[in-house]
């Protein structure tokens, strides 16, 4: 079992097994998520269409080597094709994957997406594999928030 880190105060529990997941990149390679002992940063958003969610993906581009530091790869996570992700990769010269979610399989893992509502909320998973620690967080400004995203990596 993954347990969520103590750092948020929250009690939802996974089961490693059932966290692993594959998504696409802009080149179309098929990624594989929460596997080996890498320490990762998800870090999930509404859609290249919305002028806050590539704010926050230029800023947290920014602080990439301030993230690599602390041992984590970033992953940008959303619903957009595959396309709209190459596209915005390139214009922005984003340094990090960038993963399309069509099915909404990560969205929906760590409720992220709520279809009942119609909603999607953005935020971040921030994952330890060797250890199995975890961390979510619903933070609409990562890229404004980054000294307590870098906290909570520190802590994992």
């Amino acid at each position: 079992m993954i347990i969520m880190s103590a750092c948020s105060g929250n009690e939802d529990t996974y089961d490693f097994d059932e966290l692993q997941m594959t998504l696409t990149n802009t080149s179309g390679e098929e990624i594989q998520l929460f596997v080996g002992n890498e320490k990762e940063l998800y870090v999930y958003f509404t859609g290249v269409y919305w002028g806050v969610c590539l704010d926050q993906l230029v800023k947290l581009n920014k602080y990439i080597d301030e993230v690599n530091k602390h041992g984590f790869t970033i992953y940008a996570i959303s619903p957009s094709t595959i396309e709209d992700h190459e596209y915005i990769k390139e214009a922005y010269n984003l340094q990090f994957e960038i993963l399309s979610d069509p099915d909404l399989q990560f969205g929906e893992k760590f409720r992220f997406v709520n279809l009942d509502k119609q909603e999607i909320y953005r935020g971040y998973v921030a994952v330890t594999l060797a250890t199995e620690l975890l961390e979510k967080e619903v933070d609409y400004l990562v890229g404004d928030n980054i000294n307590e995203v870098l906290s909570v990596l520190e802590e994992l």
